[in-house]
C-alpha cells in the first residue's frame, strides 16, 4: 500500500511539472508588432557588443549588460571572450538575424544570428536579454557551432515561442 502511494505521488508530481513547464513557456510572449519593435530597438545594442568583441574592448562590450550580470570585469572578458571564444572562433566577419531562431518571451528574449567567424564559417550567436527597469539589457552573449535549424541539444529556452511559429 505504501509503495503504491509513493508511486502515485511520483506520477502526480511529474504531471504537475510538465503542466507547469508548458504553462510558463506559453505565456508572456511579445505580439508580432512588438517583436519587430524589439528587433529594431535591441539589435543595434547586440551589434555594439559584437563590435566591441572584435575590438577587444571590454568596457564597450559590457556597456549594455544588465547590472545583475556580475561578471563584467576585464579579467573575465579576456579569459572568456579573448582566450576562449576568440581562440576557437576568431573575429566576427558577418552575421545575419534569423527570425525563426529568435525567442520573444518577455522574461528573457534573445536574438539569434547565423554568423561567420575567421575560424568558423558556420556558427550561431545568441544575444540574451533580461528586463531591467523599463527596458531590456544584455544578460549573456553566446557563440555556438551552427547546426541545421539552429537546434542544439543544449539549446536554452527551447520551449519559448519563436517568430514564425
Amino acid at each position: 500500500m505504501k509503495r503504491r502511494t509513493i508511486g502515485m505521488l511520483s506520477i502526480l508530481c511529474a504531471v504537475f511539472i510538465v503542466v507547469l513547464a508548458n504553462f510558463l513557456s506559453a505565456q508572456d510572449v511579445l505580439p508580432e508588432k512588438e517583436r519587430e519593435e524589439f528587433i529594431k530597438e535591441y539589435s543595434p545594442i547586440a551589434d555594439e557588443a559584437l563590435k566591441a568583441y572584435n575590438e577587444e574592448d571590454f568596457k564597450e562590450f559590457y556597456k549594455n549588460f544588465a547590472k545583475r550580470r556580475f561578471a563584467r570585469s576585464e579579467v573575465i572578458f579576456r579569459s572568456t571572450w579573448i582566450k576562449g571564444y576568440e581562440k576557437g572562433y576568431g573575429k566576427l566577419l558577418s552575421k545575419e538575424l534569423d527570425l525563426k531562431g529568435c525567442s520573444f518571451n518577455m522574461v528573457s528574449p534573445f536574438l539569434y544570428y547565423k554568423a561567420k567567424f575567421e575560424k568558423n564559417d558556420k556558427a550561431e550567436i545568441k544575444v540574451i536579454f533580461v528586463e531591467e527597469g523599463d527596458t531590456y539589457k544584455i544578460f549573456h552573449v553566446r557563440f555556438d557551432p551552427h547546426t541545421e535549424g539552429g537546434k542544439l541539444p543544449h539549446r536554452i529556452f527551447q520551449g519559448a515561442k519563436k517568430l514564425g511559429e
